[in-house]
């Protein structure tokens, strides 16, 4: 049980009569994010005063792929806010346990370190260095001299201590950066005497779920999964020729297997030293102790959903399958399909989750959402312009400013306001063309979007802006498609996909082709890149998601409309099935997915509908027999 002085409620109540007023603005953040999440005093009282904790269970670090965190902000905190009583939240608990001061007294400390950061400054100054990778290595200077591990004992050996000393993910994307950036820098020979003897090369960045697993296991692991990542022959004398499936096939099937022979060493029902084949792993009483530690920890941190559970159990089939085990396959499929928890994640991973039918209702229930949604582009648009307009108006020429030597030189007041304008104006520009492509074109994925080139080995976006009927055209063949196989046997592909404008209310040509006259240049990765959406970075490279998602993020939740951008699949879907029951075969042509796996994810809409249908039947009926009742009405009345 946690010390009555070491719980969250005691922490609170020390910020709230704290002699400090930025102890007393932080606990009144705190207090407001705890009774947002439906913490009482009482249950505060039970939880300990710890940043881990506080991460998992209140406040977790913002990211706009966390679609939970995105849907429960919405409404409540906007995103400047909801980092700013985070991060004030966080600073108490550090204040209040002690950590504050400890790291500061850390940062002043005379070892390896700091002579290490010293002469990385040094490198910064002759500007062969640059300056954003030394908050990195300050950050994991830090979490290294909490275990007085020095930089010179770090080695591949000592990253099970690194992960055990570290807190939270945001600690642990820091350290891995600083990481790959150390094993950079082993080009300035001023910097070998302090660092390990061997790179630290590839190392695990998975965060959530550590899997410490000898190496013989790890070989066998790596084994099985590449065997079980391959196209299936009919037969076996000839599987040498099966090519290999996707690189992320082989990933998701890794990361399965990996986690199930570290849950079956976790749960008790076999030691990992003593096997000599992963076939061990799956007798009967070890499957059955591996599934069942997966349900007991379901609900605990890095546990699995049911729903995920059920995924991993379905890889685990085909894994078995493919490694000669069929009988143990049809044991562990009986298990799954006994084991009620894990059934009801099958089902529930046939249908829309629960959260996005939510978002679906919500959009369609309101006629003003629904504008928003469908004129996005617009909106987005209209606020890319107005900062580019600013930008004129102050005498910022944004495409001069793209290189970030060309912002020092500067005044700072110009600086800041040139910084914020060049942001802005990529930001709302990429999202009005994403927008656009994704309303007006069709609705592809993420990945296909970014993906989208006019040159390289297989283009894709076809520019016919200057022709005698201007337009642009999208053409993704199947081979790029997540489901491209599927469609590749069924001998279809996804039609060309035609951008123009043909009536007023179209806008996406015109955006498009404004987009790639004004933003596209603001961009660094402009100038190498043939992508239609280059890089923030210098280089060939594409938008990352990570940008993308946050962007979108901001620029929707400006506009009163927070989404993702999976969320124009379910909107665009939801829009037309809503409008017309019958569409559902011409939209699975131009989303490449077959028909019953739309009518399958969005039947909640045929229920919603029908529930109407029924109403106004029952009232067009009471209507009609209005005349006939109304003697009866009279006399209860």
């Amino acid at each position: 049980m946690t010390s009555p002085d070491h719980t969250l409620a005691a922490c609170l109540s020390w910020g709230e009569t704290h002699e400090n007023s930025h102890r007393r603005t932080e606990a009144h953040h705190l207090k407001s994010l705890c009774e947002w999440r439906g913490f009482t005093m009482a249950k505060l009282a039970e939880m300990a005063a710890s940043v881990p904790l506080y991460l998992e269970e209140i406040a977790p670090r913002f990211d706009a792929s966390n679609e939970r965190l995105v849907r429960d902000l919405e409404g409540k905190y906007s995103f400047d806010t909801y980092q700013q009583y985070q991060r004030a939240g966080r600073r108490l608990i550090d204040h209040f346990t002690g950590e504050y001061e400890a790291a500061a007294r850390r940062k002043t400390s005379n070892d390896g370190w700091s002579l290490l950061i010293a002469l990385l400054w040094n490198l910064v100054g002759a500007g062969l260095v640059r300056m954003g990778s030394i908050a990195a290595v300050e950050q994991l200077a830090d979490i290294c001299r909490r275990i007085n591990l020095e930089p010179r004992d770090l080695g591949q050996d000592r990253i099970p201590d690194l992960r055990a000393a570290i807190r939270h993910t945001t600690e642990w994307e820091k350290a891995l950066k600083a990481l790959r950036f150390l094993d950079r820098s082993r080009i300035h020979l001023c910097l070998l005497d302090l660092l390990p003897d061997a790179p630290f090369g590839r190392i695990d960045d998975s965060w959530r779920r550590i899997f410490v697993l000898p190496p013989a296991i790890s070989e066998m692991i790596e084994a099985w999964a590449s065997r079980a990542s391959r196209e299936k022959v009919a037969d076996a004398r000839f599987e040498k020729y099966a090519g290999p499936l996707s690189p992320k096939t082989y990933s998701h099937r890794l990361t399965v297997l990996r986690n199930y022979v570290s849950t079956a060493s976790e749960a008790g029902a076999v030691s990992l030293a003593e096997v000599c084949d992963l076939a061990e792993l799956f007798e009967p009483g070890v499957i059955d102790a591996t599934i069942g530690h997966w349900v007991e920890t379901s609900s605990a941190p890095g546990g699995l959903s049911f729903r995920s559970m059920s995924d991993y159990c379905a890889a685990l089939l085909v894994i078995l399958s493919r490694n000669g085990l069929a009988d143990k396959a049809s044991y562990l499929d009986g298990l799954r399909r006994a084991q009620r928890q894990i059934e009801a994640g099958r089902r529930e991973s046939s249908i829309m989750a629960a959260k996005n039918q939510t978002w679906c209702q919500t959009l369609l229930a309101s006629d003003e959402k629904v504008e928003v949604f469908e004129t996005q582009h617009v909106l987005y648009w209209k606020t890319a312009k107005e900062a580019l307009a600013a930008a004129d108006a102050a005498g910022l020429n944004l495409r001069d400013l793209v290189a970030p030597k060309s912002l020092v030189r500067l005044p700072k007041k110009k600086r800041v306001l040139a910084s914020k304008l060049l942001v802005e104006a990529r930001k709302f520009g990429v999202c009005a063309a994403f927008a656009a492509i994704e309303l007006e074109a069709a609705p592809f994925r993420k990945t296909n979007t970014l993906d989208l080139a006019w040159k390289g080995p297989t283009p894709t976006f076809f520019d016919h802006s200057s022709s005698a009927d201007p337009h642009f055209t999208i053409i993704i063949p199947n081979e790029l498609l997540k489901n491209g196989k599927s469609l590749t046997k069924r001998g279809e592909q996804l039609p060309p996909i035609e951008i123009r404008d043909k009536v007023p209310s179209d806008h996406g040509f015109k955006i498009l082709q404004w987009y790639i006259d004004k933003i596209r240049p603001l961009f660094p990765g402009a100038r190498h890149s043939s992508r239609l959406f280059p890089s923030c970075l210098a280089g060939a490279g594409r938008l990352s998601d990570t940008a993308l998602d946050l962007w979108l993020f901001q620029c929707s939740t400006a506009i009163g409309l927070t989404l993702t951008p999976h969320n124009f699949r379910h909107g665009y879907v939801s829009i037309q099935y809503q409008a017309d029951r019958s569409c559902l075969g011409d939209l699975a042509i131009i989303m490449a997915i077959e028909e019953s796996t739309l009518r399958r994810h969005y039947r909640f809409i045929d229920r919603a509908r029908t529930a109407r249908e029924i109403q106004d039947k029952f009232r067009h009926r009471r209507e009609a027999m209005r005349k006939r009742w109304r003697p009866i009405a009279l006399r209860v009345a």
